[in-house]
């Protein structure tokens, strides 16, 4: 096993150690998606102003619906039951439980001294683990595209090119970015128990942050520091891309992965 390892790549490894999870991923958010939009040609305005005439405003916020008109149309109702909705928060979990894992179930089998064994670096572990978890999300967000690629003109969704595609960037970078944290708070603690706490805790409290910002007075003012604002607010699926707000995740996640270094290469790994 070092022998192949050495002779190889530890990112490649780690995708091809999660290529089943990644495939029954793909498959789940492929059929969330479709089944999803499928709905969309049959649903009207006035349907959905009859289903949510008697919700609160933030509940119906709390769930990534801030605007009912705005249902009606596609880029309203994908936004809403995708991107404004759980399919992110589900996408950026299983980057908070690759970032969590990736080292911890090293320490866990019994496997880093052997991993610890190879001719390379800690820094450069941490790093490789990274970016097969970055490869691995960029893989699953290009599945979404082409499922919502296919969907669009089969239910009319009229969504553009350019609006799938940087859509699908922003919640690649949202989701790299999250698992950045989980691998940073791993890599400095070695409890991926923790980890998963604290990145799905502050995942929950963001989104959360975001949606009620938009209703609740005293939140409004501090809502832009949700990285799901910097990521929706500006609604990438209608064409109109952050840059800013892209580049802040970016940032963030280098950051991270910065104190994720730190922290693996200072820490007891017990080898």
């Amino acid at each position: 096993m070092i022998r192949s390892l050495s002779s190889g790549s530890l990112s490649g490894k780690g995708i091809w150690d999660r290529r089943k999870t990644l495939m029954w991923w793909s498959i789940g958010m492929a059929l969330y998606v479709v089944l999803n939009v499928a709905f969309f040609p049959s649903l009207q305005e006035e349907t959905f102003s009859d289903v949510f005439e008697s919700v609160p405003e933030a509940m119906l916020a709390a769930f990534g619906i801030q605007d009912i008109a705005a249902l009606s149309t596609g880029v309203g109702y994908v936004n809403s039951q995708l991107y404004d909705g759980f399919g992110t928060i589900l996408v950026a979990a299983w980057a908070v439980a690759i970032g969590a894992t990736t080292l911890a179930s090293e320490e866990d089998s019994k496997t880093m001294d052997m991993l610890m064994s190879l001719p390379l670096s800690r820094p450069r572990v941490v790093l490789e683990k990274w970016i097969a978890m970055v490869v691995l999300m960029i893989a699953l967000c290009g599945v979404i595209f082409v499922a919502l690629l296919a969907s669009n003109p089969i239910w009319e969704l009229d969504l553009s090119l350019g609006g799938m595609a940087w859509v699908n960037v922003g919640l690649a970078l949202l989701s790299v970015m999250f698992g950045t944290l989980a691998l940073a708070v791993s890599a400095v603690t070695g409890k991926k128990g923790l980890a998963i706490g604290v990145s799905g805790g502050l995942m929950a409290l963001f989104f959360l942050l975001y949606g009620l910002g938009s209703v609740v007075d005293i939140l409004e003012s501090v809502r832009g520091v949700s990285p799901f604002y910097w990521y929706l607010n500006s609604v990438p699926l209608a064409g109109t891309v952050s840059w800013l707000g892209l580049g802040g995740m970016a940032v963030v996640s280098a950051m991270l992965l910065l104190v994720a270094v730190w922290g693996f290469n200072r820490r007891d790994v017990g080898v």
